[in-house]
């Protein structure tokens, strides 16, 4: 409740007081006549008096505190709204995240086997330069042949990963921000 709110009370309550002690005071019977009877009909009069103001301000009281409730349950689903909103942006940006991150570790592995054949075929050729039978150069160069086809394979693996990798860079910047910066 506000303070405004309180003190308008505390005045009205003050002045609802003020006249009834101020009637009961001018118009009240002299003590000595007065009877249980007379002393019920002037409760009766302070309990009538009172009894409907205090009913209207409890009243007034509860309209305050239901649109107070009101505004609060407003206030949550707006904060609410917000949140889901902000939980999809970063599940789609986790999504992005461990996509690159899969694609990064698929691009090492190949560069791991593209470098590895490279060694493969450095080794063979070495070999072939260092032997003198033609038997020995021959099985050399298939080896070579071989380790090249893988190398080939390799590197066509990752040219294939890029254009991938571009289209999910994409695709998550159209789900998060509703177009491509492309």
């Amino acid at each position: 409740m506000s303070k405004r709110l309180i003190l308008a009370f505390l005045v009205l309550l003050t002045l609802v007081i003020a006249v009834l002690l101020f009637a009961y005071v001018n118009y009240a019977p002299e003590k000595d006549g007065l009877t249980r009877a007379d002393y019920g009909a002037i409760g009766d009069y302070f309990g009538g008096i009172l009894n409907p103001s205090f009913a209207l301000l409890s009243f007034l009281a509860l309209l305050g505190t239901i649109s107070l409730q009101v505004k609060e349950l407003e206030s949550q689903r707006l904060e609410l709204e917000m949140t889901r909103k902000e939980l999809k942006a970063s599940k789609l940006a986790q999504e992005k995240s461990a996509s690159e991150l899969r694609l990064q570790n698929q691009l090492q592995v190949h560069a791991i086997r593209a470098s590895s054949l490279g060694a493969l075929i450095e080794a063979a050729s070495i070999e072939a330069q260092n032997t003198d039978s033609v038997d020995a150069k021959k099985e050399a160069l298939e080896e070579i042949q071989v380790f090249a086809r893988q190398l080939e394979a390799e590197v066509e693996a990752v040219t294939g990963l890029v254009p991938e990798a571009n289209e999910r860079v994409r695709n998550a910047e159209e789900e998060l921000f509703g177009h491509s910066s492309q």
